[in-house]
């Protein structure tokens, strides 16, 4: 029959699988991945900011929202590890009684632990600060 495969052939018996070793580098540059991972977050503990009253907060709103800058919050919430979760940045859409629209975030009020106006650094001035 000639299209039968001749399996004695050498071409078929010259590949040797590695087998598991391949399957083990994987995983060594997998796992090594996820230990980077867990380290950053580690290091991007977020600290606290100072607690600002409430009629501070109202302030610093009410300004930026007059002006239409940008802000900062920080929330009281804190994650599973005990850590402040990352600043909410953005401008104020709109306010009601309970909270603020933050570039389509609802921020209730009562969540709000610090808020600052976003300051800019221009990268052209090349000036020391001291």
């Amino acid at each position: 029959m000639p299209n039968e495969i001749d399996w004695s052939d050498s071409y078929f018996h010259d590949y040797v699988d590695r087998g598991i070793m391949k399957w083990q580098g994987m995983y060594l540059s997998e796992h090594t991945a996820e230990m980077e991972k867990e380290q950053q977050l580690e290091e991007k503990m977020i600290p606290a900011k100072s607690k600002m009253s409430e009629s501070d907060i109202q302030q610093v709103l009410a300004s930026a929202y007059e002006a239409q800058s940008l802000i900062t919050l920080q929330l009281e919430m804190k994650d599973m590890d005990n850590n402040y979760f990352e600043d909410i940045t953005g401008k104020i859409l709109g306010f009601d009684e309970l909270g603020i629209l933050v570039d389509e975030k609802l921020v209730l009020y009562e969540e709000i632990r610090h808020v600052a106006l976003k300051s800019f650094h221009k990268w052209s001035d090349v000036s020391k600060e001291e």
